[in-house]
């Protein structure tokens, strides 16, 4: 009987330290100043600016916020498949 509860609570133990979840904040394109997941940034549309101005504007790139691209399959989604861990800094 012992023996059986040990197993159960080692297995239970493996099995929740396996699980870990990829927070954002954890990630090195994750922007602790603005909440930008800075892996994707949204596409300009720059040919309004030509159109009127009859020249380019470089503008700064925006990116969506973390919160935004966990929640579509086709950028991080809920499991963080583009998640990648920060380097800890060497003292």
């Amino acid at each position: 009987m012992l023996k059986g509860v040990l197993f159960w609570s080692i297995s239970f133990y493996n099995s929740t330290q396996s699980i870990k979840p990829k927070f954002c904040v954890n990630c090195k394109f994750y922007s602790s100043t603005t909440g930008y997941c800075l892996k994707y940034p949204k596409e300009q549309d720059n040919k309004a600016d030509y159109l009127v101005l009859g020249k380019e504007i470089e503008k700064e790139k925006e990116y969506y916020y973390c919160t935004t691209s966990r929640k579509f399959e086709h950028m991080c989604g809920e499991t963080g498949k583009e998640y990648v861990r920060k380097r800890k800094n060497n003292p």
